[in-house]
């Protein structure tokens, strides 16, 4: 590991190793530290064609939330949508809420 990984992530070498990987594969997914945690999310989302923001239910603040966008936007990152986990199922029925799924 380098003494900083933002070095690695943001040099020539890292764009080799993903400009490789497009090569061999239609998709690529990174999983990164969180945003407001360390640069790294955020220097790696400015060479990706998108990003998609996790967002822990009951354990990310909105504060947390509406930072970490504004970082990524601030980096001119895209982001291509939010994904919310551990949100409670509600009661009755279960399933996916109403929305999924329908046109």
């Amino acid at each position: 590991t380098p003494p900083n990984p933002a070095d690695f992530l943001g040099g020539s070498r890292m764009d080799r190793v993903l400009a490789q990987l497009a090569e061999a594969a239609d998709i690529v997914l990174f999983d990164a530290p969180p945003v407001v945690a360390a640069a790294d999310a955020t220097i790696l989302g400015a060479k990706a064609d998108g990003v998609l923001l996790v967002i822990q239910a009951g354990r990310t603040r909105r504060d947390q939330s509406e930072r970490a966008r504004e970082l990524l936007e601030q980096a001119r990152v895209r982001i291509v949508g939010v994904a919310l986990t551990n949100a409670p199922r509600e009661s009755g029925g279960g399933g996916a809420p109403r929305a999924w799924g329908r046109a």
